[in-house]
Formats: structure tokens, sequence, C-alpha cells
């Protein structure tokens, strides 16, 4: 049962994003300002209830209040703001603010300004009742910035930790005071760092027998959220009882304190090339490996525009050809584990999305 549900799990991950194209305008009744997110494509439970939704959304003027609010499976009847649990609002001081437990409040300050797309990636951590929001600016060049960094949820939502709608809600007579589009959710998941070896969601795996070809290559997308952070992802056995230090895993790709990516070969980090980092930018990294050989290759890439995709990809850059394994690595038949660790006190400083994905 687990074996079909992994490679269920992996062919879905292959798919382009299930998603709303349309463009949907807010509204001051919530009837009309609520509409069901796309279907549940992902047992959540796998994937440690950690989702990740991204949507644009496009204020009509300035200086509003209007909010993008997501609620998990309550009573049937949405009646007001009690019965949502995470909500991002554009404010009338003309900056974006994010609910946290009892209050409206912003890690950092984005701007709005009317008739701009900002994209939003709400990253949810269903279990804990947390969320993080990253806002994107309008320009390809610019960054994401995190907004709110593990918010709770609001403090009188009663509900689950399911995902089921999103309301656009405008104050009375001022509907459609923006619009949100291309939401889409469920098919993205997420990971992110943890200074501790045992915190379910910073790990992940997949399935490495069921697939007809064996798998050699895998590729994902990392998203620093600091700059010059020290954050390893370390691949490593699955049947491994226990994954709690550094030696229980071949390969590590890692964002450096300096900047840039390196990559463990034997008993040192170093890199072929130089390919830097930034906070908030995503980065495509494929890993191709050789079981037998114990050997592993590296490529990088930024993802244009900040976009969770990986069509249109610039050139990737070869940083590690054929590296060693760790050099005091546990042996292995696979590399289908997958952890992200940062420094001790240093939590949640880049996450991961899209793994496995074939290679490019």
């Amino acid at each position: 049962e687990m074996r079909e549900m992994a490679i269920f799990l992996l062919s879905l991950l292959l798919t382009a994003p299930f998603g709303h194209a349309q463009t949907l305008p807010s509204a001051a009744n919530w009837t009309e300002a609520c509409r069901s997110l796309p279907g549940d494509n992902v047992p959540e439970s796998i994937f440690n209830d950690q989702l990740l939704i991204s949507f644009d959304a496009i204020p009509q003027s300035d200086n509003i209040d209007g909010v993008m609010a997501f609620r998990g499976a309550t009573r049937e009847t949405i009646e007001d703001f009690s019965d949502m649990a995470m909500l991002i609002r554009f404010w009338e001081s003309g900056v974006f603010e994010v609910r946290d437990g009892g209050r409206y409040r912003r890690n950092k300050k984005v701007p709005y300004s009317a008739g701009l797309t900002y994209n939003i990636r709400l990253l949810a951590a269903l279990s804990d009742r947390r969320y993080s929001v990253w806002i994107k600016p309008p320009g390809e060049d610019e960054a994401y910035v995190e907004v709110a960094d593990y918010y709770r949820f609001r403090s009188d939502f009663t509900g689950d930790g399911r995902l089921d709608l999103i309301c656009l809600k405008s104050p009375i007579d001022e509907d459609g005071n923006f619009e949100v589009s291309n939401i889409e959710d469920h098919l993205y998941y997420y990971i992110q760092s943890s200074p501790t070896w045992d915190r379910s969601g910073s790990c992940t795996h997949y399935d490495y027998v069921s697939p007809p070809e064996p798998i050699d290559s895998v590729s994902f997308n990392t998203w620093p959220a600091h700059d010059n952070i020290d954050g390893v992802m370390a691949l490593g056995d699955l049947n491994l009882p226990e994954h709690d230090e550094f030696s229980d895993f071949a390969a590590l790709v890692r964002m450096n304190e300096d900047g840039f990516f390196d990559v463990r070969d034997g008993n040192e980090y170093r890199a072929d090339e130089r390919v830097a980092y930034k906070k908030g930018n995503g980065y495509t990294v494929r890993v191709d490996f050789d079981l037998e050989a114990k050997t592993y290759s590296v490529w990088v890439a930024r993802l244009p525009g900040g976009e969770d995709l990986f069509e249109d990809l610039p050139p990737l850059t070869k940083i590690a050809s054929d590296y060693d394994f760790r050099s005091d690595a546990q042996p292995t038949n696979n590399l289908a584990k997958l952890c992200l660790k940062s420094p001790q006190g240093r939590d949640r400083e880049f996450y991961i999305t899209r793994f496995p994905t074939p290679p490019l």
C-alpha cells in the first residue's frame, strides 16, 4: 500500500501544477467572496501537512482594506473573519500585513500600488497551525520578501488544519477593490530546514524501488530565506533506521556562509564553479549519482523571475563533477532520503519545493 502511494505521489509531482487561471474579484458579501480551492490532490499527511499556495494579487486602488483569507474545514457557512485561519491583507497604510494570532503585523515592509501584480506564496504548516508568507514585488529581477515567518493561525479560528476555501473580502460598498489570479495549490509541497535532525517537516523521501527505470538523478528547487546561511541539502539512504548526523548522508549540497553553493567531495566542501545565491530567489539543483562508483555531480540554475517551474530555465552551471560520496557516509543502495539542515539556533533558513523531479 505504501509503495502504491509512493508511485502515485511520484507520478503526481511530475505533472504541471493544477491551478485556477481565471481572475477572481474581491467582494463585500462573504458568499460572493469565497471560492473553493482546487481539490485535495495530494494526501497532506505524506508531506507532513506542509503545503504551499501561490497566487497573484492586484490592488485596484492605493491604500485599500482588502483581505485574502484561507480557511480549513469548519462550519458550512462563512460568517466572519474568525472562520478563517490564515489572512493576508492590503492595508490602508499602503503595505501588506499578515495575521499573527490576535493581530496583524509584518516582518518586512512591502508597499503596494494600484494596478501592479504581486506574487504571493503562502507556506502552510497545517499540523503546527502556523504559516509563512513571501511576497514578490513586480519586476523580473525582484526577489521574494519574507513578510511573515511562521505566524500563528488566527487565535479565534477553531477549524481543523485542512484547506478548502479562499475568501477575497472587501469592505461594504467596495466590491472588487482587488483581484486574485493564478491560484495554484496542493501540487506544491515544501520542507524547510531545521537545526535538529528529528523534525519531520525538514525531511522527505521518494520511492526508489517501484519506478520502471532506476532513479540515478533528482532535481528540486531551493529558496534561501537569508543571505550567507549555512544550509545543507543532504541525500542519504532511506533504509537507515535514523538520520541524526551528517555521516548518514552520502551526497550533500550546501549554501555556504560566503554566499555561494558548494558540494561535499569526500571529506571537504568545494565547487568547480562559483554560483552565488541571494535570499528570496529560487534555484534549481540537479544531482546525478552513481551508486556503484560512489560519485555524484551537481548543477545549479537560478529560477527566472522567481517562478517555481522548470520551463525556460537558463543553462545550468555544473558546480561539481564526479565528486566522491562523503568519506564517512554509511553504505547505501539509494539516495532517496532528503533532509535540510541549519545550524543550531537558526531554524527555517531555507526551504525546498519540487522534490523529486526528473533531471533537466
